[in-house]
C-alpha cells in the first residue's frame, strides 16, 4: 500500500468540466488530489468534499489518540492532543 498525499488538503474552489461542476481538493505543495462532483446536491457535496479534505487530518489525530503519548501521558498532554482531534472534527465537519 502506498502513501497517500501528505497534508494539508483544503478545498480551493470549484472547476467546471462538461457542464457539471466540481469542488477541487488540493494538497498544499502538490496540488490537486481530488474531485467532488457538485451537481447533485451542492450542500451534500460540499460537506463530501469538507470529509475528504479533513482525512489527513482525522488520521494524524487517530493515531495520536491511540499512541503511547496519549494512553500514558499526563493529563495535560492527553488534554493536547484532544484539542487536535477537535480541530480536526471541526475541518471534517465545516461543509455542514
Amino acid at each position: 500500500m502506498s502513501k497517500h498525499t501528505g497534508g494539508p488538503w483544503n478545498v480551493t474552489g470549484e472547476d467546471v468540466r462538461d457542464n457539471d461542476i466540481f469542488y477541487r481538493i488540493e494538497a498544499e505543495g502538490y496540488g490537486l488530489v481530488a474531485l467532488v462532483d457538485a451537481t447533485p446536491d451542492c450542500d451534500e457535496m460540499r460537506a463530501n468534499a469538507s470529509l475528504i479534505a479533513a482525512a489527513p487530518a482525522l488520521l494524524a489525530a487517530c493515531k495520536r489518540l491511540l499512541s503511547e503519548d496519549f494512553l500514558h501521558g499526563g493529563v495535560g498532554r492527553r488534554t493536547a492532543i484532544r484539542g487536535e482531534a477537535k480541530v480536526a472534527l471541526a475541518l471534517a465537519e465545516k461543509g455542514e
